[in-house]
């Protein structure tokens, strides 16, 4: 039986207490652009070597767009597979040995089919993964491979034999997990929980160096629809195996599996419809609900409060959380040491040092993506309002970052007479300069 709990547990505390990291602040690094247009970060590896994609060039009213690789300061487009039509492609993670996967679009009988890929960073060539269906106009992507070149995510297929709830006959195309072996080239489908050819869904997310992989499948309960949490062994991955991680009509998503067996995402949590991030401790089979930047903030409706999108070997945790609940904005979030923190608050507040340090910041986290065993982050945000992909470097232990100094909203009209913030300190200044000459 699944404990759920809402603190941590001392088996998960002692896993903590292995974290080489306590960090204080970070420097920002911009991605730049792809073809002078917006990039996208998703995955990262222990090399540093970052992956994700770009919008490329307009043409025709189409917004076509490439995976890129970012080693070493340097953004390289992967370009895409050729074909008639479309000129599309995907990098959602990267292996330690540069094992790039995604997807890429390929034409096939006049029809633009997403199709997944693997590929190395120094290679032109895109390898690709064969479809789960007959019917090779389906769709694949591929979302995370692992440091053995194991590859999971998931594909369409259209079973002849499906039928819904109610016993109908149905013929579509449903989404079913793999895991595919790259030394070998076996693909493995995986199936939904308890599959009896009821018409349901199921896809793989990660997959750790332990050859463990976890997913969502469809269950029906009370001919309602729900997602659970399931993760398979590449030892059998035809088999689904179901995790307990939210009540039996509330739905959950994991996003990410360390090495530690620690897994990360977001669930219903209780009696509500809300999604709010999690760690879940298979050795230990008990779950430790991340907080949220705006605790007392508890709608009634289907939202994302927050998501835990990965978790590093150090058990750090980053994702995004709801900032402002008017305005319905998101923070990129770091969970270390049983702490949530701000990841806008760990980073100057501008990123030119000679910069005033007042005013609205340049750079606005809003989702941290991935986190790699350096502790390096990688994710999406604004700088100076424009959208832009981010890397977070740790500094060294005890360096504070450079906050904005609130301006003041209105002036004093009491009489008392007070002064501007902004005054206060150019007469402390002169003060200052007048009793050096003195000395």
């Amino acid at each position: 039986m699944t404990k759920l709990n809402k603190i941590l547990f001392p088996s998960f505390l002692a896993v903590l207490s292995t974290q080489i990291f306590a960090v204080d602040s970070y420097d920002v690094i911009d991605l730049g652009k792809l073809d002078d247009k917006s990039v996208f970060a998703q995955g990262i590896n222990n090399a540093d070597s970052i992956v994700g994609y770009g919008y490329t060039a307009f043409s025709d009213g189409d917004l076509p767009y490439h995976g890129f690789v970012y080693q070493n300061g340097l953004m390289t487009d992967l370009g895409a597979i050729e074909n008639e039509t479309t000129d599309i492609s995907i990098a959602y993670d990267i292996s330690d040995n540069d094992l790039v996967v995604g997807l890429s679009s390929e034409t096939i009988e006049s029809t633009d089919v997403a199709r997944g890929f693997y590929k190395n960073v120094s290679s032109s060539e895109f390898n690709l993964i064969p479809s789960l269906d007959e019917n090779s106009t389906l769709e694949l992507r591929a979302l995370a491979v692992n440091n053995n070149d194991y590859i999971v995510g998931f594909g369409r297929v259209n079973p002849s034999d499906d039928v819904d709830v109610n016993g109908n006959s149905v013929s579509a195309a449903v989404a079913r997990g793999f895991v595919f072996d790259t030394v070998n080239q076996v693909l493995t489908q995986v199936d939904p929980l308890n599959y009896t050819n009821v018409k349901l869904e199921s896809g793989l997310r990660d997959i750790n160096n332990m050859g463990r992989a976890i997913g969502w499948s469809h269950v029906y309960v009370d001919n309602l629809l729900y997602a659970k949490s399931i993760y398979v062994d590449v030892s059998a991955p035809d088999t689904a195996i179901k995790l307990s991680l939210s009540d039996e009509k509330r739905s959950d998503f994991p996003f990410a599996i360390n090495d530690n067996n620690l897994i990360v995402g977001k669930r219903h949590v209780g009696d509500s419809f809300y999604f709010s991030a999690f760690i879940y401790d298979m050795n230990t089979q008990t779950i430790t609900d991340i907080p949220d930047l705006t605790a007392d903030y508890k709608p009634s409706e289907s939202a994302d409060i927050s998501i835990a999108y990965s978790i590093n070997n150090q058990n750090q945790v980053v994702g995004t959380s709801l900032f402002d609940v008017v305005r319905d904005r998101y923070h990129a979030i770091l969970f270390e040491g049983g702490v949530i923190k701000d990841l806008n608050n760990l980073i100057d507040c501008k990123s030119d040092p000679d910069a005033a340090l007042t005013g609205s910041p340049d750079w606005v986290l809003y989702e941290a993506r991935a986190i790699n065993d350096n502790g390096i982050i990688i994710g999406n945000g604004f700088y100076k309002n424009e959208r832009r992909a981010f890397m977070l470097k740790p500094r060294a232990d005890g360096v504070q970052p450079k906050l904005c100094i609130s301006e003041p909203t209105e002036e004093d009209d009491s009489g008392s007479g007070s002064l501007p913030v902004s005054i206060l300190f150019v007469l402390m200044g002169l003060s200052l300069v007048r009793r050096l000459k003195k000395n």
